[in-house]
């Protein structure tokens, strides 16, 4: 957290550091995600009330140390904590009925250790399907900036920019939207009032892979068009 953020929480190299949740703000190009530092999933540890906070957040990351000598226990130890409080991690099928489903990343810290690039493909090599995994090292920094990019692309969000007709668009405070959103759904973020007369939008990507989507700059697309990440919104009512 304290690589990712401003925020100062306990560090140590001894298990059960954090002893309670330390919010910050991760910065990933124009906008800020917030992280919230957990005390660990560990029945020794003793606080129940962890998966209850996991619950109710968008999405985890499960950060393991790939120094340890029992990683791969510590990762399922977290893992049937997290069944055993109904949190159903990277479902491929339904959900069970009471059960929330949270998408989740491996976050293989100390990647700078000898022998951690071998354990950690040996971990990926065991896990391969069942968690994303990104190995990174808080000491030097690398694999941060993947990771930040890993966060945002793990929260299924995209950013939308608006602007008025003839001026320039907004680039500097995007409206942050769950992946899918439509037109519609964008006009109600901005006003209920546009939302009510909204008739059509123009679209503008600032993403050249999205031409594979039928993106033309200033293109009419209808109330129902899908936005993509980065897209340029201009509403007419």
């Amino acid at each position: 957290l304290r690589c990712l953020s401003h925020a100062m929480p306990e560090v140590g190299d001894y298990p059960f550091t954090t002893r309670t949740p330390t919010p910050g703000m991760m910065r990933f190009e124009d906008i800020q995600i917030q992280l919230v530092d957990l005390p660990p999933l560990d029945p020794q540890y003793g606080e129940t009330w962890v998966p209850q906070a996991i619950r109710g957040a968008d999405a985890a990351l499960i950060v393991v140390d790939l120094g340890a000598v029992e990683l791969l226990d510590e990762i399922e130890i977290s893992v049937a904590m997290l069944e055993k409080a109904k949190i159903a991690i990277n479902p491929a099928g339904e959900v069970p009925y009471g059960y929330v489903a949270r998408p989740a990343l491996v976050v293989a810290n100390k990647v700078d250790l000898p022998k951690a690039r071998e354990d950690f493909a040996a971990f990926t090599e065991m896990y391969v399907g069942r968690f994303p995994a990104l190995a990174v090292s808080a000491a030097t920094g690398e694999g941060l900036d993947a990771l930040r990019r890993a966060v945002f692309d793990l929260l299924g969000i995209v950013r939308v920019y608006t602007k008025e007709p003839g001026k320039k668009p907004e680039l500097t405070s995007p409206y942050v939207m769950k992946a899918g959103a439509t037109v519609m759904d964008l006009a109600a973020r901005v006003h209920k009032e546009i939302l009510a007369h909204l008739k059509h939008a123009r679209i503008w990507s600032q993403d050249p892979t999205h031409a594979s989507h039928g993106h033309v700059d200033g293109q009419m697309v209808n109330r129902e068009h899908r936005l993509e990440d980065r897209d340029i919104v201009e509403l007419h009512t």
